[in-house]
């Protein structure tokens, strides 16, 4: 068999940073049962749609897998109908964020994918090709064609609960890194401006250690690995909302990545790699005994209810350089409104505890929050004056599957007009798409500018202003 997989560009504001992990896992799986494999990275090289025809026109494939998130769908829409214009014989696969996030609406919107995959992929991608093509409505976790019509098979258990093939996630391969063009585009672009080490990488990877959240903020999803994303799909589903991969599997994939690649930088992209404090301890131990420190060093995203002194020093210790929180607002009230539960007195007590450890914290916040008031925004930016923070803050996104995107359904539909121009609209949090505040647009742009420059004299006037006007 010959699988051909796409990898769509993302924020192409940017360079080229991030290799896809899950479809790096994918391609393992497929090459470790002996198929061909072939890979179109077009976030690494931005090529045309008249590049990718030729491209993919060159060998002919059973199988041809794309995914992404729903800020790629723009880009994977145009894509399908390459590939089977040029692929006509091939079965063309689709899976990840952007179609788990409302699969029957995604399979509707595209006509040219034969097979959704929803929610995990690794279990289910290795039935399909092991067999599964020819009996899809026994394949659990995938949505497809019969004769038309849009069928969708019963879920799939999440991994290390049901599964057959993966028992458990440290049963999953690694990514196939060496697939992608790593020397030539990725590790050109390691540096990262979140610490003196980050900045100074030449040879960085991410890793994922971790499925789903502690947390249920209401415009979070985590791409299917929580069961309470596929709750919101099946209405009835049974399963954990955040599994770990163990302490031993991590390091042992950290040692390797140093050992083929010489990686020198490691950034966790796990939605919050504090969580489980005793694996953080764990993990630590063991970089220890397998002699890794001070040859590489890290980075996470951390949730500031998780961390204290004790586990700061441990991770500075052993070469954690900066820890990336999402404060969102300094406001409790709208920090509660939006599920995340944390307070802004733990917000401070993060930031102090991180910097007087020695690891950098980096903090981001957000703007546009349904009922939000200019005073919000003021002591915001009062928290960020007193504690030196400068930040551009994202736009709160209704992302697809997210609580937000339900609640705020008919609000999408009135300023878009239809569901599909705003999927095709979705970009990066730095764009403002749906506006779900009681500012206009032109209002919501300018506070933002106001807070970012700290420029509290003009916000309290904005606030006499509107007040005015109300």
């Amino acid at each position: 068999m010959k699988i051909l997989f796409i990898n769509p560009p993302v924020r192409l504001q940017e360079p080229p940073r991030h290799i896809p992990y899950g479809m790096g896992i994918l391609m393992s799986i497929a090459d470790n049962l002996g198929y061909e494999i072939g890979i179109l990275d077009i976030n690494a090289y931005r090529i045309t749609n008249d590049t990718i025809s030729e491209e993919i026109k060159e060998d002919r494939y059973d199988v041809v897998c794309i995914g992404g998130l729903s800020t790629q769908y723009k880009f994977i829409k145009d894509y399908v109908k390459i590939i089977k214009k040029v692929q006509t014989d091939a079965t063309l696969i689709a899976g990840g964020g952007f179609l788990t996030s409302m699969p029957t609406k995604i399979m509707e919107w595209l006509p040219e994918i034969d097979i959704g995959v929803i929610g995990e992929g690794e279990e289910t991608f290795f039935e399909l090709i092991t067999g599964g093509l020819d009996r899809l409505k026994n394949v659990k976790g995938i949505i497809y064609r019969d004769s038309g019509e849009i069928v969708i098979t019963e879920p799939r258990p999440l991994i290390g609960h049901g599964t057959e093939t993966f028992k458990s996630l440290d049963d999953l391969p690694y990514p196939a890194w060496h697939f992608f063009p790593l020397e030539e585009v990725y590790f050109q672009n390691s540096s990262l401006l979140l610490s003196p080490e980050a900045m100074n990488s030449k040879r960085r990877l991410d890793l994922i250690t971790e499925r789903g959240c502690i947390h249920h903020c209401n415009f979070c999803v985590h791409l299917g690995m929580s069961a309470s994303d596929l709750k919101r799909i099946y209405g009835n589903f049974s399963g954990p909302d955040i599994r770990y991969f163990s302490a031993k599997y991590v390091v042992d994939m950290i040692r390797y990545v140093r050992l083929k690649f010489a990686v020198d930088f490691i950034s966790f992209l796990d939605e919050n790699f504090t969580a489980n404090r005793k694996r953080c301890f764990e993990i630590c131990d063991l970089l220890e005994k397998e002699d890794l420190i001070g040859t590489i060093h890290f980075g996470c995203l951390g949730s500031v209810d998780t961390v204290d002194r004790e586990l700061l020093k441990r991770l500075h210790d052993v070469g954690f350089t900066y820890i990336s929180y999402g404060g969102e607002t300094a406001n409790n009230h709208l920090l509660k409104q939006i599920g995340k539960n944390t307070t802004v007195e733990q917000m401070k007590a993060a930031i102090d505890e991180t910097q007087n450890v020695g690891i950098n914290p980096i903090m981001t916040f957000m703007e546009g929050y349904p009922n939000e008031m200019i005073d919000d925004m003021i002591r915001t930016t009062e928290f960020w004056v007193s504690n030196n923070i400068f930040c551009r803050p994202f736009f709160i996104q209704p992302y697809p599957g997210t609580k937000l995107f339900f609640d705020n359904y008919d609000k999408i539909i009135e300023q878009y007009g239809e569901l599909e121009k705003f999927v095709l609209d979705i970009d990066d949090a730095q764009k403002l798409t749906v506006n779900l505040t009681n500012f206009s647009d032109i209002e919501l742009l300018g506070l933002r500018e106001l807070m970012t420059n700290h420029d509290l004299d003009r916000l309290k006037k904005a606030k006499v202003e509107k007040n005015e006007v109300q």
